[in-house]
């Protein structure tokens, strides 16, 4: 039977018409409900915040945020360790990158703090920083990779492809 309309006068009990116009709304009402599913599940996905990026100055943070967003792994850039330590109880990120140079608290120190959480005991984090000893310093630490400033945008990536595999969606599409 081709698909048409059902009318009010389609509702008697026990025709094929009838059971016709039942499943016809049956189906469309799963198909929304598969297809909210979906989107639901599409719109978590891209919400998600997969890396966190923990710098105190503002045009470098959102510039490694926007190289990470464009690799298409969603990103929030924070300028505090107090912040940082919010976002990473609230969000729990797969992946956060880390300037060592804060105020207050050196991201030694911060690493040190967040290593001692059984939550965040094994997150990858990716150190960066303008001096060489303090990268030395951390180097060896387990899930830990290191980038010298200024650093290749596609060293970057690629600690971040390493570290998280390949986006989940694509903001390219």
């Amino acid at each position: 039977m081709p698909f048409r309309r059902c009318r009010k006068s389609d509702t008697m009990p026990g025709t094929v018409t009838q059971m016709h116009c039942v499943m016809t709304r049956k189906l469309a009402s799963l198909k929304d409900w598969i297809v909210g599913r979906e989107l639901a599940y599409v719109a978590r996905a891209e919400m998600r915040t997969r890396v966190i990026v923990l710098d105190d100055q503002q045009y470098l943070r959102d510039i490694i945020a926007a190289i990470v967003e464009e690799a298409g792994y969603p990103a929030l850039a924070v300028g505090t360790p107090e912040e940082a330590l919010e976002r990473l109880d609230a969000l729990h990120p797969d992946l956060l990158i880390l300037d060592l140079s804060l105020p207050g608290i050196s991201g030694i120190e911060f690493l040190t703090q967040l290593r001692a959480s059984s939550t965040f005991r094994t997150m990858p984090v990716i150190v960066v920083s303008g001096d060489p000893a303090r990268l030395g310093s951390v180097k060896d630490r387990p899930n830990v990779a290191t980038l010298m400033k200024p650093f290749d945008v596609n060293a970057l990536v690629a600690e971040i492809g390493r570290a998280l595999g390949p986006p989940v969606l694509s903001h390219s599409a």
